[in-house]
């Protein structure tokens, strides 16, 4: 009603600086946060355990890793095991990662040559556009 003043619910303190403002927060903070770790490690747990995480995710992180050590060989040879198994964005991140090198060493020439070709196959047959990209 008009002119009445509500008493509030809870405690009020001075200000935000006071300590009986402060101690309550912060431990009532630090609870939620235990239980909302508890909580995301058990979802880790349960959620890790049911499923595996995509192949081609997990090629590329492999690509990127042994392109950043500058380990062009052992990127070919990736593809050489596990071509058949490659989406688009492994061969995008192939073709960056390749892109880096200074010079091709003859032992690597047989690979490149071979995913070259491979990669121009598909596009071939998929066309630029199927890679992502605009143009070449």
């Amino acid at each position: 009603a008009a002119g009445s003043t509500r008493t509030p619910k809870c405690k009020t303190y001075s200000g935000k600086n006071d300590v009986r403002y402060k101690v309550p927060l912060l431990l009532a903070l630090k609870t939620e946060n235990k239980k909302v770790e508890q909580e995301s490690s058990q979802d880790y747990l349960t959620n890790s355990s049911k499923t595996k995480e995509n192949p081609a995710i997990v090629r590329n992180r492999q690509i990127i890793d042994l392109g950043r050590q500058q380990k062009w060989k052992d990127i070919l040879l990736l593809y050489e095991r596990e071509g058949d198994d490659f989406n688009r964005i492994n061969y995008a991140t192939t073709m960056n990662q390749l892109g880096k090198m200074r010079s091709l060493d003859s032992t690597l020439e047989r690979l490149f040559i071979t995913f070259l070709n491979d990669l121009i196959n598909k596009l071939k047959l998929w066309g630029v556009s199927w890679m992502g990209a605009r143009g070449v």
